[in-house]
């Protein structure tokens, strides 16, 4: 009984920590925890020998987000990983351990109403507002004007629902999409997977 007990407090913890698993273009997939802001993802990687590592990937390079409870990795980190690994920064505010990632990913929109969002879910029945036009472009070289489009994600959920949209922000908490002209935040538990569509 005392053995259930202690590797039952062994194994919540690491039930409840926010883990993923990034699936790239190329060269295979990355467990660990993830955030996402400005286009860009931050993976916190742990490795054997319990080795921890952080990795800034460009929106283009990921193909797809699994929410999962996949926090290690198989063996050493792999040699194609280092490019993007964040680098130690040498300012003396920033201490000596110190990356060149934000300190904090878990900034939540501010001054945001959630009562409207049962659920975390939009509210059934309400008129959602046409996302802004996006200016068109001219090509230098040929005159062709074009308009370009807006950067586009699905996010599916464990209920099966899915949705498409701009992809905003990863936190620990919440996912942040613009899906339909509107800032939408779901809870974490909510997604299954985010396809990132190029």
């Amino acid at each position: 009984m005392r053995l259930t007990l202690c590797l039952l407090f062994l194994i919540l913890p690491c039930a409840s920590v926010g883990a993923d698993t990034l699936t790239f273009e190329k060269n295979g997939s990355l467990n660990g925890e993830v955030t996402y802001k400005e286009e860009k993802f931050t993976i916190v990687a742990t490795f054997r020998g319990r080795v921890t590592k952080t990795y800034i990937f460009n929106r283009s390079k990921v193909k797809e987000i699994e929410i999962n409870d996949n926090l290690m990795n198989q063996g050493p980190p792999p040699d194609w990983l280092f490019k993007y690994e964040a680098r130690q920064t040498n300012s003396p505010k920033a201490g000596a351990n110190a990356t060149s990632t934000p300190k904090s990913h878990t900034t939540e929109p501010q001054n945001r109403d959630f009562s409207k969002l049962p659920g975390m879910r939009p509210p059934p029945n309400e008129p959602d507002a046409p996302p802004p036009p996006l200016a068109p472009v001219v090509d230098p070289d040929s005159g062709v004007i074009t308009t370009p489009v807006e950067a586009t994600e699905k996010i599916r959920f464990n209920d099966g629902d899915s949705r498409t949209g701009k992809l905003l922000l990863i936190s620990k908490d919440t996912i942040t999409a613009r899906i339909q002209g509107r800032e939408i935040p779901y809870a974490r538990a909510l997604v299954k997977s985010i396809t990132v569509i190029h």
